[in-house]
């Protein structure tokens, strides 16, 4: 998928609310971060449907959108992209807690002999020793 950091509409003062629907393509289509609508001429509805476009995409992380689409569109932007820069710093944070762990693969032997020692037959003729030398050639 496209990503884009930046997308800014504000100096088109002919973005309506029947453009609305061709933004919001374009912001399910692209991953775009900041999204600037603010020299717009939307009202409340074309906020509404860029308000839902934000609500449900995580990549989101800033919407600046004009005064014209009311208070209750605005909150509901706001809310939306402070979920979506939480979900990234906390992504953020795991991706770095997991890199920084090593990996280290850790095998019971005795268990895994014992165990395929009943329900194995082949394993019947090795001793505790031999079979785990087997497993460690194996893995």
């Amino acid at each position: 998928m496209t990503h884009l950091t930046f997308l800014d509409l504000s100096r088109d003062s002919g973005l309506t609310d029947t453009s609305a629907e061709r933004v919001t393509c374009i912001l399910v289509n692209t991953e775009v971060e900041t999204v600037r609508l603010v020299g717009t001429s939307l009202s409340e509805s074309g906020g509404q449907v860029i308000t839902a476009v934000a609500a449900n995409t995580t990549t989101h992380v800033s919407c600046e959108l004009p005064f014209t689409v009311g208070s209750t569109v605005l909150e509901d932007v706001k809310t939306s992209t402070r979920r979506n820069r939480a979900h990234r710093f906390i992504l953020g944070n795991a991706t770095t807690h997991y890199t920084g762990l090593s990996v280290c693969v850790c095998v019971c032997v005795n268990v895994y002999i014992r165990h395929t020692e009943v329900t194995h037959p082949s394993f019947s003729s090795f001793s505790e020793r031999g079979a785990e030398s087997y497993l460690k050639r194996r893995l």
